[in-house]
């Protein structure tokens, strides 16, 4: 069985946990802290220099992830240690575990010029954005949310998302719970071909997954997650 047939026998009313809630910020940092032993001491001049009392609408609260170039090289890197993390917390099947490699997932122009801004305005190892985790583009299909955007936002990639689920471990914690699609990123098996799929995931027989999707196909059982430029 094919991780789309296991979508497919999905509930059409899958939505966010009664459970979930945005963490207040300095609890992501320690639990990112965990993961990221060698970035606790510069978290303060994160969280120092970022002001949260403007939350835009259209987020469900602020987020920390760690800037992806202090943990990893490149972005491939940086995704694999992440679903490496989230493994060690939980069961996690990576559907594409040798598919990974040098060129073939790369985060769309957008999001690496908004990441770019944020970063270039917050001193220390992580970022601090309001974002939220799909529903507002459930539905879509992730193409349909790369057009449908708002001003200031930009769609999140694999990274961004397995540390929000590192820090929310419980916004996909049952098999009914909305799936995640990953429009920031892109990716092609092979380097040179186009890139046209997206990453994403979901929980299917409690189990974490994480796969590949074509970006104007999907859409039923999950939503885009995205993040605003604060």
């Amino acid at each position: 069985m094919s991780l789309a047939d296991l979508q497919d026998g999905r509930c059409r009313s899958a939505g966010y946990p009664p459970t979930y809630a945005v963490r207040p910020l300095a609890e992501q940092v320690a639990i990112l802290g965990r993961c990221f032993p060698e970035l606790v001491s510069h978290s303060r001049a994160s969280l120092s220099n970022c002001s949260t009392d403007a939350l835009h609408p259209g987020s469900e609260g602020w987020f920390v992830i760690p800037k992806q170039e202090v943990v990893a090289g490149c972005y491939e890197d940086a995704v694999t240690l992440v679903l490496t993390l989230l493994s060690a917390r939980r069961p996690v099947r990576n559907w594409r575990r040798d598919r990974i490699k040098s060129g073939s997932l790369r985060p769309v122009q957008e999001a690496t010029r908004a990441l770019a801004h944020i970063s270039s305005r917050q001193n220390g190892p992580f970022l601090v954005f309001p974002a939220q985790f799909g529903r507002r583009f459930k539905q879509f299909k992730p193409k349909e949310a790369r057009r449908s955007i708002g001003k200031r936002e930009f769609c999140l990639g694999a990274f961004a998302i397995g540390c929000m689920l590192i820090t929310h471990q419980e916004r996909l914690s049952s098999d009914n719970h909305l799936w995640i699609d990953c429009p920031g990123d892109e990716y092609s098996p092979e380097p040179s071909m186009h890139h046209y799929k997206v990453p994403f995931f979901g929980l299917a027989n409690s189990l974490l997954n994480f796969d590949f999707c074509a970006n104007d196909i999907g859409g039923t059982q999950s939503g885009s997650a995205t993040a605003f430029v604060p």
